[in-house]
């Protein structure tokens, strides 16, 4: 994909996620609380696409081609933080 196509197509899915949390909002006040986390669930992950697609990163996880510089695939395998155990009750 073209660097402009994949800069549109950031966009665009930057737009739903604002769609998406307009909505979630409008969910909250309604009291519709599941929904409303649902949508701003939605939200968070179409804009993180468009953050992946601006890096021109690929959001779906497929590894891109050798030597095309993408950092972002090498930043999965880093490994969490132990976990502590827990103090005494």
């Amino acid at each position: 994909m073209s660097v402009e196509k994949q800069q549109l197509e950031a966009r665009r899915w930057l737009r739903q996620a604002d769609d998406d949390l307009e909505a979630s909002r409008a969910l909250e006040v309604a009291g519709k609380y599941a929904q409303a986390a649902f949508f701003a669930q939605q939200a968070g992950e179409k804009a993180l696409k468009a953050v992946w697609l601006a890096l021109d990163a690929d959001p779906w996880g497929r590894p891109g081609p050798a030597g095309s510089g993408d950092a972002i695939h090498s930043q999965r395998c880093v490994r969490p933080p132990a976990r502590r155990s827990p103090g005494p009750r």
